[in-house]
């Protein structure tokens, strides 16, 4: 008569993978089985910090001569903006998205368009750089949101 040594099955969890071993046979048994976490939709994604907001403007075109004047930035749709600049009596505008830290816009004023790239800070503040087609150098820009 055969004797055989007998054991409960030993369960381990590691990162989604059940591993099992029985030892109640003449060959040890090993047991393998995957678990996976359900499937989430859209709508689970945690949302992205809204930038919406008015924010003061202050800045330096290309030549190095300083601005200020005022933005207001609205959510269009999910992590798209719009942004509309105030600087003395002119106004520009643009559309860009945000990524979670970094908000990149195409501008326009009339026939004149440019890109700016901002970041946000951890104070809700952001800064940039901007370009203006057909012009040589590089503008900055710092946002500071108005508290209502």
């Amino acid at each position: 008569m055969r004797r055989f040594l007998i054991l409960p099955v030993v369960m381990v969890l590691l990162g989604g993978l059940a591993c099992g071993v029985s030892l109640g046979s003449e060959e040890p048994l090993l047991t393998l089985s995957a678990t996976t976490a359900p499937q989430s939709s859209p709508t689970d994604t945690p949302q992205l910090y809204d930038i919406s907001g008015m924010y003061a403007v202050q800045g330096t075109n290309q030549q190095g001569q300083s601005y200020q004047g005022t933005a207001e930035i609205e959510r269009t749709k999910a992590n798209n903006y719009m942004i509309t600049w105030t600087i003395g009596s002119q106004h520009q505008s643009g559309g860009g998205v945000f990524d979670g830290t970094t908000f990149d816009v195409d501008w326009a004023m009339g026939a004149t368009k440019g890109k700016v790239t901002y970041t946000l800070h951890p104070d809700g503040s952001m800064s940039g750089t901007w370009t203006q087609f057909g012009v040589d150098g590089v503008g900055t820009e710092r946002l500071t949101r108005k508290v209502n």
